[in-house]
């Protein structure tokens, strides 16, 4: 039998006024199993009594740590920042309140690294259409990547900050794995509407740090089109494995990524 991955995956989860939904995705987090260290819960000033719940949650389980911010920050961007710069493992990931990790998806994510130990992977250069899979709970990050080149969120109420971070980690040049598996539930409140000025804003900034990085042929897949008419800002395009023809990019949902 095949030893366990060793504890290499800090989950950020951050939340608002949602302790129940918060609660769900912290406790499929710890569901991975022992290959998640921690789960840092970054607490936005919330007033609805979650940080009680997410203490009794701490006091069952040692990996999850509770960090509470002192002023409501009206974004997502600053809360997922104080995640990143408490997290200790060598890989994080990030979600929303209300996200679901997928059984087996962190073990998934860490097999990919066979594929970029190997040179079996894939640059942004090689792959354009990733610009447009801006979601954060269905990719890993090695920790120390996202550190030396300072990639963080927007902060404060910049709306849609993940697109302006995937762009910052694409314009870093990572080494990309993609695994056939889908891994992770996104959470989108009912009733939630779409902000077409603020995406626009964000894929405007998204398009300047790829210039300035010199990643023209990826400025020029945002600028292409940014997502599909009609489809959620977020979701990923859809694409399988490295060996596939561009075509299957549109046709099959798009398997995660490792830096």
């Amino acid at each position: 039998m095949d030893d366990p991955q060793p504890p290499q995956v800090g989950v950020v989860v951050t939340g608002y006024n949602d302790a129940p939904r918060v609660a769900a995705t912290v406790r499929s987090a710890l569901a991975q199993g022992p290959a998640v260290r921690e789960v840092l819960v970054v607490d936005d000033c919330s007033t609805d009594g979650g940080p009680e719940l997410l203490a009794r949650l701490a006091s069952r389980d040692a990996r999850v740590r509770v960090l509470r911010r002192r002023v409501h920050s009206g974004g997502r961007g600053s809360p997922r920042n104080t995640g990143l710069d408490r997290v200790t493992s060598p890989y994080v990931m990030f979600l929303d309140g209300g996200d679901v990790l997928l059984p087996g998806a962190v073990e998934a994510l860490l097999g990919a690294r066979a594929e970029v130990a190997s040179g079996l992977c894939a640059l942004p250069a090689q792959r354009p259409l990733l610009v447009h899979d801006t979601a954060c709970g269905n990719k890993l990050h090695r920790t120390g990547f996202l550190h030396d080149n300072g990639i963080r969120f927007p902060e404060g109420r910049f709306a849609y900050g993940e697109v302006v971070f995937h762009a910052r980690v694409l314009a870093a040049s990572p080494h990309i794995a993609l695994v056939p598996a889908r891994v992770c539930a996104p959470h989108r409140p009912p009733g939630a509407t779409d902000d077409p000025r603020a995406l626009a804003e964000a894929h405007a900034l998204a398009c300047d740090i790829l210039l300035a990085a010199g990643r023209t042929e990826l400025a020029e897949a945002v600028r292409a089109g940014h997502a599909p008419q009609g489809a959620r800002p977020g979701l990923p395009l859809l694409a399988p494995s490295r060996a596939r023809r561009v075509v299957d990019v549109v046709r099959n949902r798009l398997r995660r990524l490792i830096h």
